[in-house]
C-alpha cells in the first residue's frame, strides 16, 4: 500500500493541492505569454478543458467496471499514468521558451525583443515589448500588494469573489478523483 498511516494520505493531499493551484495557476499565464494573440483564446479554452477531460479520465481508471486497473489488488498501477506523463514533461521542457516578461526583467530589453521577435514576428514583437515596458513602469508605481488591500480593493475585491470559488470547485474535483480518495474510492 502506497499510505500506511492516515498522517501520510493527509501531506500528499496537501502535496496535491499545491501541484494543482500552481500548475492550473501558472499554466494558462505561461501559455497565454508565449501564445500569439490570434490564438490566445483557443489555446486558453484548451487548457481549461483539460481539467474536465482529465477529471473523466481519472474517474474512468477508478471506476471497477470500465478499469481492470481499479481492484484491489492493482489500483496502485493507476498512479504509473501520471509518472509517465510528468516524465513527458521533464523531457520537452527544455524545448520551451523562456517567458518574455521573465526575460525582459532578468536580461533587459533587447534579449527580449529578440524572443518576442522568433515567438510573434517583428510587428507582433514591437507592441508585446511596448506591453512590458508599461507593465514594468505600472509595477513600479504600486510597489508590493497585500492580502488586505485586495480584500479593500472593490475593482481587485470582485475577481477574487469570482475566481476563488473556481479554484475551490476545481481543486475539489481534482482531488475527489483521485484514485487515493477515501470518498471517491471505497471499493479499494
Amino acid at each position: 500500500m502506497l499510505c500506511a498511516e492516515w498522517q501520510e494520505l493527509c501531506i500528499g493531499r496537501v502535496l496535491l493541492g499545491l501541484s494543482v493551484g500552481l500548475s492550473s495557476s501558472i499554466s494558462p499565464l505561461y501559455l497565454a505569454e508565449i501564445t500569439p494573440p490570434s490564438l490566445r483564446s483557443v489555446i486558453g479554452n484548451c487548457h481549461r478543458l483539460g481539467i474536465p477531460i482529465g477529471i473523466v479520465a481519472s474517474q474512468l481508471l477508478t471506476t471497477p467496471e470500465v478499469s481492470p486497473l481499479a481492484t484491489v489488488q492493482l489500483w496502485q498501477y493507476i498512479f504509473l499514468l501520471p509518472i509517465c506523463f510528468s516524465l513527458i514533461e521533464l523531457s520537452v521542457i527544455h524545448f520551451c521558451p523562456e517567458a518574455p516578461s521573465h526575460i525582459f526583467r532578468t536580461s533587459g530589453s533587447s534579449a527580449a525583443m529578440a524572443l518576442l521577435t522568433q515567438l510573434f514576428g517583428p510587428q507582433g514583437a514591437a507592441s508585446h515589448l511596448e506591453a512590458l515596458h508599461v507593465e514594468a513602469a505600472a509595477r513600479e508605481d504600486q510597489g508590493p500588494a497585500s492580502i488586505a488591500e485586495l480584500l479593500r480593493d472593490g475593482q481587485l475585491r470582485h475577481p477574487l469573489l469570482i475566481g476563488a470559488p473556481c479554484k475551490y470547485n476545481t481543486h475539489h474535483h481534482v482531488v475527489c478523483s483521485c484514485p487515493c480518495s477515501p470518498l471517491c474510492c471505497q471499493h479499494v
